[in-house]
């Protein structure tokens, strides 16, 4: 999506009544929360997502938004 379609949602979200939005961008593996009250935060792989008053007890690493799946096994191209 381009930005300022983003910012729309966000504003969207925000003015219906959401208190907390959470903009997830893997191409850079970050994530830009925006809160009710105007305060936005930028969160690198090494932070962690908070819950805050929304979801009290909620934290998730941001690095496990992005983990890899792990590869599949390779054949060695023998049959059973």
């Amino acid at each position: 999506d381009l930005a300022y379609e983003i910012s729309e949602r966000v504003e969207n979200f925000l003015g219906a009544g959401a208190r907390l939005v959470w903009v997830i961008d893997p191409s850079v593996r970050t994530v830009i929360v925006y809160r009710a009250n105007g305060t936005i935060a930028g969160l690198r792989e090494s932070g962690e997502l908070d819950g805050e008053d929304v979801l009290p007890g909620f934290r998730c690493p941001v690095s496990q938004l992005f983990r890899t799946p792990a590869a599949p096994a390779q054949s060695n191209g023998a049959s059973a």
